[in-house]
């Protein structure tokens, strides 16, 4: 994967099932020309936060611990009040994450983790 470029980002395809949430992952060897490798979160509602709930700004860190993937969300209401990280994980780099959880940190307020143009591209 040294050579290789992941992009995540929310799927809001006009065709998609507007009761669930998706992200989608790319590849590229260069930056410019970029593969879809997979739809790795096709989430339904996780905590019943009802009609228009948000599931955004997706950011992907490999935890050497565990040998996991583990991406990050903003999740939130439709009047977004509730500003919370969302947390999925996978074996594989562009496999099929599973929600976890989702917390305040600190008991705070989240809305975004870091700039996104930041980390959305990143070698793993």
């Amino acid at each position: 994967m040294d050579d290789t470029w992941y992009w995540f980002g929310e799927d809001r395809s006009k065709d998609n099932d507007h009761e669930h949430r998706y992200v989608a992952c790319y590849s590229t060897k260069d930056l410019v020309n970029w593969t879809f490798r997979n739809r790795v979160m096709k989430q339904a509602d996780p905590e019943n936060l009802g009609p228009g709930w948000v599931l955004e700004r997706p950011k992907v860190f490999h935890n050497k611990t565990t040998g996991k993937f583990v991406m990050y969300m903003h999740l939130d209401d439709r009047s977004y009040k509730l500003a919370r990280v969302a947390v999925a994980v996978c074996d594989t780099v562009d496999g099929d994450y599973k929600y976890v959880k989702s917390f305040r940190p600190l008991g705070e307020q989240s809305r975004d983790m870091a700039n996104s143009s930041m980390t959305t591209a990143r070698r793993i």
